[in-house]
């Protein structure tokens, strides 16, 4: 049985800054498209076969 893989994915925009925030982050809706559309790419090339 394989093993579970565990991932984290940092989505770098956001409505407003957090004061708290150290993420690398845009306050911008635009990229979030093609962001998720390359994310999707990644994730369907990383899956197991």
């Amino acid at each position: 049985m394989a093993s579970p893989l565990g991932i984290y994915v940092h989505v770098p925009f956001c409505a407003v800054r957090c004061g708290y925030c150290d993420f690398n982050t845009y306050v911008s809706t635009r990229g979030r498209e093609g962001f998720a559309g390359a994310l999707a790419q990644e994730l369907e090339q990383a899956r197991p076969q």
